[in-house]
């Protein structure tokens, strides 16, 4: 399949815009590239997978081939403006939505594929909250079955700790390690089934942040490190209490109990019985029937978003409260969902609270509780 005059144009401008994104990169963050027999200069196409890390992951990640992998990006982003301009036309992003097999994403994959192009793939649909590789989408699988390509990962150990997806406060000295390394030759994929490829995708995407970082003990020091705790941790450690957590810079404080502890330059916890983010989350998980027949409440930005016209047109400000298993919006719309009747709830970006309800998307970007009112409907994410 010959490439389009679209394409053409968007292997140009990344081509100009390069060696920008490479300073850029080094500014942002210093990633130390550890290459395991791959050849980034390689013209045949690929599947390349990553485990998701933070937002600019994708931007690293596809830096390093001379051929840029074509991207699959949520469908969200393409909402926004600048994004839309930057991940549709420039850098060939293939929109999917978050939670849902699409079979237009397989397709556009596959022509991409036919033109001679990589496609890279964040298999876990959403970066991580809690410094861990979480659930890992089957459907990429399905599709490495079908292409018959080799299949390469990218991995980063760091990442999460360099900037943690739900922090509002800024980490210094961000360093990363990104590995390289082909895990699937196209020869042995006849010979494997889903399940099988499916086994060796999430053993090699596999990432504890912590554990690395407890042999690394690489320091991020900043001044607001606990700024943004709430979003994702709902449950005190010590007392069980919920949504009563309280962060203060550096400062945790439950406002039930008044345990106070602090999180230090290395992204460890202390003053709880945790001193990580992943195990606290697995002990708040055992908590989530409680949460759901508890109340709790916050403001945010309402939007409504048009995936066909692909943009987010601003409602207002509302006030989101759940109540035992009821989601109920009030302000500049009023409306009253029960959690049952959410379809593909996810949390984009650090605290953006998206679903649909009878055909219409909501995205309300959420002033704290995330973590909270995406726990009360689903237990995936």
């Amino acid at each position: 399949m010959k490439k389009t005059l679209r394409d053409k144009i968007s292997d140009v401008m990344l081509f100009v815009l390069k060696p920008f994104v490479y300073i850029w990169m080094k500014i942002d963050t210093k990633t130390k590239v550890y290459n395991h027999g791959v050849n980034f200069r390689r013209k045949e196409p690929f599947v390349l997978l990553g485990n998701h890390v933070y937002t600019f992951d994708v931007v690293k990640l596809a830096f390093s081939w001379k051929i840029t992998p074509v991207i699959v990006a949520s469908h969200l982003l393409l909402t926004v403006p600048p994004l839309k301009i930057l991940l549709k036309y420039i850098a060939k992003c293939v929109p999917k939505s978050k939670g849902e097999a699409d079979l237009r994403t397989a397709k556009s994959l596959i022509r991409a594929v036919k033109k001679g192009y990589p496609i890279m793939i964040m298999p876990e649909g959403d970066s991580t909250f809690f410094g861990e590789t979480g659930y890992v989408e089957k459907s990429t699988a399905k599709l490495i079955k079908k292409l018959k390509l080799d299949v390469i990962v990218g991995l980063f150990k760091g990442g999460y700790l360099a900037k943690p997806r739900w922090a509002l406060g800024k980490r210094h000295n961000r360093r990363v390690e990104l590995h390289y390394k082909r895990i699937i030759s196209k020869e042995e994929i006849s010979n494997l089934t889903v399940d099988e490829i499916y086994k060796i995708m999430c053993k090699e995407l596999y990432n504890n942040d912590y554990d690395w970082q407890r042999n690394i003990m690489n320091k991020y020091p900043g001044k607001e490190l606990a700024e943004g705790f709430t979003n994702v941790i709902y449950a005190c450690s010590e007392c069980r209490s919920l949504n009563t957590l309280a962060t203060f810079g550096n400062t945790i404080k439950c406002k039930h109990c008044n345990t106070e502890g602090f999180m230090d330059d290395y992204g460890f916890i202390h003053g709880f019985t945790y001193d990580n983010m992943r195990d606290w989350n697995k002990f708040q998980l055992a908590e989530a029937d409680r949460l759901r027949k508890s109340n709790f409440r916050t403001t945010g930005l309402l939007f409504h978003v048009d995936f066909d016209n692909e943009r987010r047109e601003l409602v207002g400000e509302v006030t989101l409260e759940y109540g035992d298993g009821l989601y109920i919006i009030d302000g500049a719309l009023k409306k009253e969902f029960k959690a049952d009747e959410l379809i593909y709830p996810v949390i984009t970006m650090r605290r953006n609270f998206s679903f649909e309800v009878d055909g219409v998307y909501y995205l309300i970007k959420l002033e704290d509780y995330a973590m909270s009112f995406l726990r009360a409907c689903q237990d995936k994410y």
